[in-house]
């Protein structure tokens, strides 16, 4: 993955209208370049409910943490999925009989938002830190997130902090 939005799909083909196939198992690993996370997100979304699954693990293999398992239809609003690290797997199982037009993808190598705990130095000057909201690109912070923010003011000093934009 890289900075450029790619694409991957169970084939789906909108001018057929065509349906993925019975007893599928495909798998796609995708990884960024080291220290970027990769992000999904589904703007096509159609398969049977309970049945057919498009599961995403947070690592290179099904032993790592699920992050999402969806069937059926959603909206494509839906913000995205964020792995924690430079690995992720998404695998797409279909069960015997009823089929849906499928899914299409689209993923790429992001910064990840936060990563444990960050440590910062107090200054006196006004500074910054966020979950990297992107205002512009009207994004949402990642689903499965423990950020901390250690903040150390100066002997005798102390910390301040407002939040000029807090939406959860």
């Amino acid at each position: 993955a890289t900075g450029t939005v790619s694409t991957f799909s169970d084939n789906w083909n909108v001018t057929a209208g065509s349906h993925y196939s019975n007893q599928l198992a495909c798998e796609w690993l995708i990884r960024a370049p080291a220290g970027k996370a990769v992000e999904v997100r589904f703007p096509r979304f159609d398969t049977e409910r309970n049945q057919d699954y498009v599961r995403m693990y947070d690592g290179n293999s099904t032993s790592a943490t699920l992050l999402m398992a969806r069937s059926g239809g959603y909206f494509v609003n839906q913000g995205p999925d964020v792995s924690s690290g430079e690995y992720l797997l998404v695998r797409f199982t279909s069960g015997r009989s009823v089929t849906g037009t499928g899914f299409a993808a689209e993923y790429r190598a992001v910064t990840p938002s936060c990563s444990g705990r960050v440590e910062l130095n107090a200054t006196g000057t006004v500074s910054t830190f966020s979950d990297n909201w992107n205002v512009t690109a009207g994004s949402h912070y990642s689903n499965q997130l423990a950020c901390e923010w250690l903040i150390r003011a100066p002997a005798g000093k102390a910390v301040e902090v407002r939040f000029p934009r807090f939406d959860t």
